[in-house]
């Protein structure tokens, strides 16, 4: 059977407690600086972290607009075709008249 723990046993483990705790209690903590205000010895970790997300998003950015391909094939003239698989939209340009005269030409 278990028992009860009575007052006394539990006042005295109160006491130890507070009295196990009271060092780092009386200890003051510093105030916050904002990180702009701190060294940066002190913020390597958080400067890493930074670095390394902005790496991660330009790395995801590469990867995105790399073209893909599909598999080669080869043609009955024995030709390779490389298809892209994401073709870059197309640009239409606006296109000069004809001349009147063909015969002519302008630089």
């Amino acid at each position: 059977m278990l028992r009860r723990p009575t007052v006394p046993a539990l006042a005295a483990w109160l006491a130890f407690a507070a009295w196990a705790a009271a060092p780092s209690l009386a200890q003051q903590s510093p105030p916050a600086t904002p990180p702009q205000e701190r060294a940066p010895q002190e913020r390597a970790g958080e400067l890493a972290r930074e670095a390394i997300e902005k790496l991660m998003q330009a790395l995801a950015l590469v990867i995105e607009n790399l073209p893909q391909y599909a598999m080669p094939e080869i043609n009955e003239r024995g030709d390779i075709i490389i298809r892209r698989l994401n073709p870059p939209p197309r640009v239409e340009r606006e296109r000069e008249p004809a001349p009147e005269n063909p015969d002519e030409t302008r630089t």
